[in-house]
């Protein structure tokens, strides 16, 4: 990818050095996720790509993986058509976009009768019969039954089973074969629903 200079003025003062000035030596690229997708993925429908730079010191090149300092948020997830998203993660604090193929996405939640119910559409001909909680600690699982047609499906988790600390519990989607993750896209709407002594689910 090309890159463009970016100057930056506190880039020195930043730095916590003295004998360089680094205020030029900032940069830009744009990467285009159609690009990334028209590679393929990988098995398991994911591929990772690392992101490194490439600058020339001391008369030679040298490469590196692109870092993000302090506690940052890695960018928005983007999908570039209804099945296919590059996700953006931190591995260590090193910056990587990975291509995944979605097999359902969550389209609707709403309150009913001490339940929270899920509604997610399938993409693709898998044929789930169940949905699973997976606490991303201890991996303990909870599923509950899905009921609908064979392109929409819907199941009312009890807020009851959320009782106790707090908790991060992952959702996949049960059926034969292996599980189908369920992806939230960035435009969907959010949800809080109130739990015993306090708390919220959300």
């Amino acid at each position: 990818l090309r890159t463009r200079p970016v100057p930056g003025d506190e880039a020195t003062a930043l730095s916590g050095r003295s004998l360089h000035r680094y205020d030029r030596a900032g940069f830009e690229a744009v990467v285009d996720p159609r690009r990334l997708t028209a590679k393929g993925t990988g098995s398991g429908g994911r591929t990772t790509w690392k992101l490194e730079a490439v600058v020339v010191g001391a008369g030679r090149p040298r490469r590196g993986p692109m870092r993000l300092v302090s506690t940052p948020a890695p960018p928005a997830v983007t999908y570039t058509d209804e099945r296919t998203r590059i996700v953006p993660v931190l591995s260590g604090n090193k910056l990587e976009l990975r291509t995944e193929r979605i097999a359902a996405v969550l389209t609707g939640q709403s309150a009913v009768e001490g339940a929270v119910r899920l509604e997610v559409k399938i993409l693709g001909d898998a044929g789930p019969v169940a949905l699973r909680l997976t606490e991303w600690r201890t991996k303990e699982t909870r599923e509950f039954a899905l009921r609908g047609s064979a392109g929409s499906r819907a199941a009312d988790i009890p807020l009851s089973a959320f009782r106790g600390e707090d908790d991060i519990w992952g959702v996949q989607l049960i059926g034969e074969g292996k599980p189908l993750t369920v992806a939230a896209r960035t435009d969907g709407q959010d949800g809080r629903y109130a739990l015993p002594g306090g708390r919220e689910l959300y």
